[in-house]
């Protein structure tokens, strides 16, 4: 009489609790261990919370509990009747920054929590993305992809100067998504970060992008150079003295047609007006804005490339897929 009595009260004692199932019978087991420790990425008032499964203690996890954190106070704990190890918390405030907290239930009970992720600022942009940069005279023209930024608007851009690993004064500019930076040493080489700033707050910095050397030279001028057939010929060369090529399919447009080869035949770049050597018309020489943003010098109606595999003063490519050098004359060689 007294052991069933006792029977009944732990059945009556797990029903009542609804995250629990009763474990199989003769199986050893135990609670969930603690999740690895989580990561969050911001949303629109709320996170996505991602963690590393912990061992299931003998017996499937069939709950898991999330706990935002507001410094050390602990807010609403958040239960997801799934074994997925991501999920969307919801409920959280716009421009606040939280840390997470996991634990997995499963017939046995709840285990340990995991330690906290890193704090992450709810509602902040994600980081700009496909950022290409143009060199100029003491300048320099970044333009990059705008990120997405839950909640609420774009309202300006932060644009990082590097001199090798150390950054430079940041800039700040508008919710357009190309600055050109000013006031940069000429001869030196510099690389880029943006950043979006949004009503909470700045999101991540972008990835690095660069090295480009600014340069007061001019942007193109006519110099001799060693050809395929070690011969020397004049041709319309680059601020650093690299050969410069026409891509035929191109003609007289404006719009870069070079697809794919653009990883043997990299676009020239330009921030700025483009200035012109002797012999060489003002008149003639150009930027245009590409799809990807990049700012792509042309001269004679004609977008410019350089050929991956040459040097300074060093031309290969000469009639290679469609590319020709640029006469001093401004046309094909």
């Amino acid at each position: 009489m007294r052991r069933r009595m006792l029977g009944f009260v732990v059945v009556m004692g797990m029903a009542a609790f609804t995250l629990s199932a009763v474990p199989p019978a003769g199986a050893a087991v135990s609670k969930p261990g603690a999740p690895g420790r989580p990561t969050a990425v911001s949303g629109d008032k709320s996170a996505r919370v991602s963690w590393p499964a912990p061992s299931n203690g003998g017996s499937k996890i069939t709950v898991y509990l999330v706990t935002p954190y507001l410094g050390a106070k602990a807010q609403t704990t958040v239960s997801f009747h799934s074994n997925k190890t991501s999920e969307v918390v919801g409920g959280l405030k716009n421009g606040k920054s939280y840390t997470f907290k996991v634990a997995a239930h499963n017939a046995v009970g709840t285990g340990k929590q995991s330690a906290a992720s890193k704090p992450v600022t709810i509602g902040l942009p994600s980081a700009p993305s496909r950022l290409t940069v143009a060199p100029g005279n003491a300048q320099a023209t970044v333009t990059w992809k705008a990120p997405n930024s839950p909640g609420s608007a774009i309202s300006s851009y932060i644009v990082t100067p590097y001199l090798g690993s150390v950054a430079q004064a940041p800039r700040t500019f508008g919710s357009a998504t190309t600055a050109v930076v000013t006031g940069l040493t000429n001869s030196k080489s510099y690389a880029f970060r943006v950043a979006a700033r949004n009503a909470a707050g700045i999101g991540s910095q972008s990835t690095l992008e660069g090295p480009v050397t600014v340069t007061a030279a001019a942007a193109l001028t006519v110099m001799p150079v060693t050809n395929s057939m070690n011969m020397s010929q004049s041709v319309i060369v680059d601020a650093y003295g690299h050969p410069l090529y026409l891509f035929t399919p191109d003609g007289s447009g404006t719009v870069s047609k070079a697809g794919a080869e653009l990883g043997s035949w990299p676009a020239v770049t330009w921030s700025g007006t483009p200035s012109v050597g002797g012999g060489l018309d003002q008149s003639k020489a150009a930027v245009y804005a590409q799809a990807d943003g990049t700012q792509q010098l042309s001269y004679n109606g004609h977008l410019l490339y350089t050929f991956l595999y040459d040097g300074a003063g060093r031309a290969t490519g000469d009639g290679v897929s469609s590319f020709y050098l640029l006469s001093a004359a401004g046309d094909a060689s």
